[in-house]
Parts: structure tokens; C-alpha cells; sequence
């Protein structure tokens, strides 16, 4: 062999372990395991959801509430006769300005009676969003409640004000006062602002009677005020049943804590 082809093999090998060597070599690379959060526990009991704004368990939320419905509330019968579907109360929370407000809705099948918060300088309105048997929506134009402010050192002080403010004759708001209707199926704590001389001669052979203006007494439809969470609320909720229990409306406020508290 002569030294040319020689060197020929030296440079053939050596090319051939220069590319050997730029072959890319497996090698066993640990797998780095990834980590997929678990779900967040449920801080409730019943390990049921919460609901958005207060964070309260809505298995419990019920709790809160004085006047809750009851099943057999005569609403109930209504909705059911009228959807043919077998209905229930629900507690829905609803966004109160800052604050928050659980109330019950009639639920029937998958059509919920909810209600919508429209804030304002004077008073505040709550009225129907959606209804369990009614099919469209948007019912804004007739609020259901209105509320306004309560007077810290006498409870019943702004009803009377509102009601004889809202009276075009100043002699006849004159003689109007605030009493407890005990009317069965009302909220234990229901008011109307009547004129009690008028009451006192009153004849129910006569039919219903109305007194004390726009925010008084109105016997053929079912308006009322509550007092409660530092506000003075006039429920207006008409002749026929609505599917919300005015009973267990409950403002939750925050304490210095920014805990929800029911506000007293």
C-alpha cells in the first residue's frame, strides 16, 4: 500500500469518527411530573357551592333569614297551576348597592323568578327580572319594592313621612299613623299607614278600602312596608301572586372585619 492511499484511510476514518461523534446520543432525561390543582375544597358543609357576593354556603344561607316561606305559601299552588311543573322555593342573592340581599324566588322547572336592583338619589327600586311562568323578561317599568332611608332613632318615623309626602291633601296626611295590619299571609312585621278614624268606622261590607294616598293602605292589592337593615321598604306586589317571598328579603352588610353580617 502506498503512502497516498494511506493517508487516503487515516483521512476516511477520521472523518467517519468525526461524524460518529456528531450523531446525537439518546439519552434518559427524567420526566419532570406536572402538577394539576386540585379543586378548591368546599367550605361548607354540605360541601354545596356558595354564593358570589357574600360567600355564604347556600345550603345555610337560610339561616339568616326571619320570615322564611313556607311550601305551602299560597304562591306555591299559583305557579303550579299556572306552568304545570312542580315548584319550590329558592334563595337567591341579589347585589344591594354596596351591600347584599337574599330573598326567596319560585322556582318551576328551570324557570326562576329573580329580581334586579336599580339604585337612585331619593329612593331605590327593586323589581321583577324574570319570572317562573312568565316567558319574556324585563318587567323594570313596575318596581315591586321601593326603599328608602329609616330614620336610626325611630324606626317607623320615615314611613309616616314618605306616606303623607306622597298625599296631595296636607289636612288629610295629617291624621294618618302607622299600624300593624295583621293580615294573614304578611310578613309578621308588615305596616300600613292608615287613618285610624276611618278604620275605626269602616264596614267590610263596603268593600276594600284605601287610605293615606299612593303609600297608605290599599286593601284590593297587596301593599305594605317593612322596616328593616336601616331602610324603610314599600312592597307593591299587586292582585296576583308574584313568586317572591317579601318576608325574606335580609340586607348582609359587611362589619370592620368585611365580614357579611345580616344588617339589623
Amino acid at each position: 500500500m502506498t503512502i497516498s492511499h494511506l493517508g487516503f484511510f487515516v483521512s476516511a476514518f477520521a472523518l467517519v469518527s468525526l461524524t460518529g461523534c456528531d450523531q446525537p446520543q439518546e439519552v434518559d432525561t427524567p420526566v419532570e411530573a406536572t402538577e394539576t390543582a386540585a379543586p378548591a375544597a368546599s367550605p361548607c358543609a354540605d360541601e354545596g357551592p356558595v354564593f358570589p357576593i357574600t360567600g355564604k354556603c347556600v345550603g345555610r344561607a337560610i339561616n339568616f333569614i326571619d320570615g322564611p316561606a313556607m311550601p305551602d305559601h299560597p304562591d306555591m299552588a299559583y305557579f303550579e297551576q299556572m306552568t304545570g311543573d312542580t315548584c319550590e322555593w329558592k334563595l337567591m342573592e341579589m347585589a344591594f348597592a354596596t351591600d347584599a340581599l337574599f330573598y326567596q324566588g319560585i322556582v318551576c322547572g328551570d324557570r326562576e323568578t329573580t329580581l334586579e336592583f336599580a339604585g337612585g338619589a331619593q329612593s331605590a327600586e327593586i323589581s321583577l327580572a324574570s319570572s317562573a311562568y312568565r316567558a319574556e323578561t324585563g318587567f323594570s317599568e313596575t318596581p315591586l319594592v321601593r326603599v328608602f332611608s329609616a330614620d336610626p332613632e325611630d324606626r317607623f318615623a320615615n314611613v309616616l313621612f314618605r306616606a303623607r309626602e306622597a298625599m296631595e291633601d296636607p289636612d288629610a296626611a295629617s291624621e294618618c299613623s302607622v299600624v300593624g295590619p295583621d293580615v294573614p299571609g304578611w310578613p309578621e312585621d308588615a305596616l300600613v299607614v292608615d287613618n285610624p278614624v276611618e278604620a275605626e268606622a269602616y264596614d267590610p261590607a263596603d268593600g276594600p278600602r284605601s287610605a293615606c294616598g299612593p303609600l297608605g293602605l290599599n286593601q284590593g292589592e297587596t301593599n305594605f312596608w317593612r322596616v328593616f337593615g336601616g331602610f324603610s321598604w314599600f312592597f307593591m306586589l299587586g292582585q296576583e301572586p308574584v313568586g317572591i317571598a317579601p318576608g325574606s328579603f335580609t340586607l348582609m352588610t359587611q362589619d370592620e372585619d368585611g365580614e357579611w353580617v345580616r344588617a339589623e
